[in-house]
């Protein structure tokens, strides 16, 4: 994802909790990259990313939810989406 550009990406589920692991490649960069995500609309999480894997207790909808993901800083790899 580059800098001041986003993913979105249009996920299936129950209507359960779920916990939504987004896996991402460390780089050698010294900035660390600060990351916006977006789920059904409303702002989940945004901080600084202190690690590979963030990991966001989410209530998803029935049907189609949303995800967005913002790279604020600086470009960031998104290398899987996982959830439990």
């Amino acid at each position: 994802i580059n800098k001041g550009r986003s993913f979105s990406n249009t996920l299936a589920f129950d209507g359960r909790k779920i916990i939504l692991d987004l896996h991402f490649k460390d780089s050698s960069e010294r900035i660390t990259p600060l990351i916006t995500v977006f789920f059904n609309g409303r702002v989940v999480w945004e901080d600084y990313l202190k690690g590979e894997i963030l990991s966001l207790p989410l209530e998803s909808r029935v049907g189609k939810n949303s995800l967005e993901i913002v790279a604020v800083n600086r470009a960031v790899s998104l290398v899987k989406i996982e959830y439990k």
